[in-house]
């Protein structure tokens, strides 16, 4: 996980591996235990609703959302090893 933080806020990336182990639901309300992250890579290069640094895909919350998924962000796969500070520059 990516958290930019400033100081109005604070935006979480996810990883495509923790994206995918957070849905709870799929497109179709079906109930399920996370989903295969190469569904998460194929709908990222169909929509490109997402964000692609280096060779990984990362979504936020927002993103899984617009793509049809029901996500529970409580369902976190990680331990958080502390705050790292990174200055990223978008090109737009």
């Amino acid at each position: 996980m990516i958290a930019v933080k400033w100081k109005g806020g604070e935006k979480r990336w996810y990883s495509l591996s923790e994206s995918a182990a957070l849905v709870t639901r799929n497109k179709w309300g079906v109930p399920v235990d996370g989903i295969d992250s190469e569904t998460l890579r194929r709908t990222y290069r169909d929509t490109k609703i997402g964000k692609r640094i280096g060779r990984n895909v990362f979504f936020t919350e927002q993103d899984l959302v617009r793509l049809g998924y029901t996500v529970d962000i409580t369902r976190q796969t990680y331990v958080p090893l502390g705050d790292i500070v990174e200055l990223i520059v978008e090109e737009n």
